[in-house]
């Protein structure tokens, strides 16, 4: 039984998603460790929740960037994850990863304003 069990387990594949998504490595591993621990079924039923608490989590603090460029890439990226990104002067860019409603609206102002704050050209007050 152990030996199959080593089967399912992709080592490489887990440890790539430790270095780039650390909340999903936990999601992975409480899943894992409730099936072990509680069986199948209620394994399942735990994976689905923490899934549903997860994406509910997400929608309410979603993750939101000021995108800039960066020379050698194509495209636009967060200046927090590559901080030589140069941004466009006079103009702020910011980039929501989620479905605005009423559960996010706050935080979804809080980032326009921390964005404008931080622009490094002057604008307009509005």
């Amino acid at each position: 039984m152990i030996s199959a069990l080593i089967g399912l387990v992709e080592v490489p594949a887990l440890a790539r998603v430790y270095r780039l998504q650390r909340t999903e490595f936990d999601i992975s591993l409480v899943c894992f460790l409730g099936v072990v621990l509680f069986g199948i079924i209620q394994g399942v039923f735990l994976a689905v929740g923490v899934a549903l608490l997860n994406f509910i989590w997400q929608a309410w603090r979603p993750y939101f960037a000021v995108p800039g460029r960066v020379q050698g890439l194509k495209g636009y990226h967060d200046i927090t994850r590559h901080p030589g990104a140069r941004r466009i002067p006079g103009l702020v860019l910011f980039r929501w990863d989620a479905p605005l409603f009423f559960a996010n609206a706050e935080a979804f102002r809080g980032g326009i304003l921390q964005a404008l704050t931080e622009a490094p050209t002057p604008h307009a007050r509005w």
